[in-house]
């Protein structure tokens, strides 16, 4: 990608869309273009493969498609390990749920997407005939925290 080029095509100064780049990239908490002396190109994705998430895999690229971009995918792993490590070791970026992140995970950060598209659909599954009193308290505790976040 050249910068010249790209703010050519978008009728704006080649300045004008460094900054915007920048702007975007600091909202974003990461690099979003790999730069060097032959040029730019979109940062690559890692991503968790259909075969382990089919859901988490069509919502990413769903995610993409919406923001106007159709990610490079640098790598296609089962494991969340895995892919962190990749990540941590540069490969890309990687979308994945809320609920998977954890502090521990060093040499890596987490920017939370917003909006709509981003949410996940949760449900709790129970055993059919369960009698223990406590599913009850507690499926009431888990609709009340969640109307709570919504």
């Amino acid at each position: 990608m050249h910068f010249g080029r790209a703010a050519q095509a978008l009728h704006v100064s080649q300045p004008a869309l460094t900054k915007q780049i920048n702007r975007l990239e600091e909202a974003v908490g990461g690099k979003l273009l790999a730069r060097n002396k032959q040029g730019s190109k979109l940062t690559t994705f890692v991503i968790l493969s259909r075969a382990r998430s089919q859901r988490l895999y069509e919502l990413t690229m769903k995610l993409c498609v919406q923001h106007g971009f159709h990610p490079r995918i640098a790598q296609e792993v089962s494991e969340l390990p895995t892919a962190l490590a990749l990540v941590r070791a540069g490969m890309g970026i990687l979308v994945i749920p809320d609920c998977f992140w954890s502090p521990r995970f060093t040499g890596a950060r987490m920017q939370r997407l917003s909006g709509r598209a981003a949410a996940w659909v949760m449900g709790a599954v129970w055993r059919k005939r369960d009698t223990n009193p406590a599913l009850n308290r507690f499926l009431k505790l888990l609709q009340t925290e969640m109307h709570a976040h919504l």
